[in-house]
């Protein structure tokens, strides 16, 4: 296909100027610490050394305290109630302090546990619980358990509050954030398959927004530029992604009959044909063209989300504040889709030709 056309805006960045490098003189000043300069880096050590002792202590005065509070609300008669969720809570963040980070998970989960049998299995109380436990999966680098927490997070959200409260956008941009960074670090199976799953559920949000006609269009221009990153993200994996992972049932390699004349020994001349295996162009270019359809579409989505957030974003309703706060993002993005776009999307380069 021709080139798509650059997106209609390119934000300006400003750039500071670099201060004036010291002199040499003034370096080397600055280099050398006089001892009063010393002393006040040891008495920082110091203080950084019983900081730490402090916060070890409290968190195991912490976690006798909520132990005996848990152990007190568990021989009640009616146990699961809302105070032996912040119990466990309570308990679970003093285990974090200490690193203990299997305990905490396991008192969180007991936490958890209490009042779903209390209140249900979509207790929106449950969120802070499960908040503190993504840290210990996270430190644990258990990022299955990590994936599996920010989801429920989410439907715990979509299934308490309706589309455009702020506890629902917030889960679902930290699942989708979460969605990205997992691809892009390969801390999960499938890259790909992790940045179309956060694509898919900004879209799907995106629908319940102008379906329910929420006016936020703060958190709608949000939801666009998160998606065009999900894009992008599948855009640089389909990029890197050999041909052959495009192949059709069309074979690779064709036979064709190739002959030779020679002369013989009796002098008469003959022709010796033999068959030979050659590649077959057909499934090359087969290749080629599947591989440009799944980047053009891709490179179009991210086109199209850019410029609903950039429309959402001009909307009188939006604070300055807000705007400025993603004007960046646009900016990124835009950067990247030009730049993927000229390094990319020549006439002569097959994978983006239609």
């Amino acid at each position: 296909m021709s080139p798509s056309p650059c997106l209609i805006f390119m934000l300006v960045a400003t750039l500071a100027l670099p201060g004036l490098m010291p002199t040499a003189a003034r370096a080397a000043e600055t280099a050398t610490a006089s001892p009063a300069a010393l002393d006040t880096a040891a008495d920082t050590r110091t203080s950084d050394t019983r900081t730490s002792d402090t916060r070890t202590n409290d968190a195991l005065a912490s976690k006798t305290t909520y132990e005996q509070r848990v152990n007190e609300l568990a021989n009640r008669a009616a146990p699961y109630d809302g105070q032996l969720g912040e119990a466990w809570l309570g308990l679970g963040t003093a285990l974090q302090t200490l690193e203990q980070h299997e305990e905490a998970i396991e008192a969180l989960g007991n936490g958890m546990q209490a009042l779903r049998i209390s209140n249900g299995l979509v207790d929106p109380q449950q969120i802070p619980l499960l908040q503190q436990q993504l840290a210990s999966h996270e430190a644990l680098q258990q990022w299955e358990a990590l994936d599996a927490a920010y989801h429920l997070i989410n439907y715990i959200a979509q299934k308490q509050y309706s589309a455009g409260k702020q506890p629902r956008f917030e889960a679902l941009l930290q699942l989708g954030r979460w969605k990205l960074k997992a691809a892009s670090e390969h801390l999960l199976d499938g890259a790909l398959d992790e940045a179309a799953v956060a694509a898919e559920l900004y879209r799907k949000e995106i629908g319940h927004l102008q379906t329910t006609g929420t006016d936020n269009k703060t958190q709608l221009a949000t939801y666009y530029l998160e998606l065009a990153a999900a894009e992008y993200i599948q855009v640089e994996a389909i990029n890197q992604q050999p041909l052959s992972n495009f192949e059709t049932s069309t074979r690779s390699s064709t036979t064709q009959m190739q002959c030779q004349t020679v002369r013989l020994a009796d002098g008469r001349v003959s022709q010796i044909c033999t068959t030979v295996e050659v590649p077959n162009m057909n499934g090359y270019l087969l290749s080629s063209q599947r591989k440009g359809q799944e980047l053009s579409m891709h490179l179009e989505a991210m086109r199209a989300a850019v410029m609903d957030g950039y429309y959402a974003l001009q909307d009188a309703s939006v604070a300055p504040e807000q705007r400025n706060t993603l004007l960046p993002e646009m900016q990124r993005l835009t950067g990247e889709y030009n730049k993927f776009m000229q390094e990319n999307g020549s006439a002569d380069n097959p994978r983006l030709q239609r």
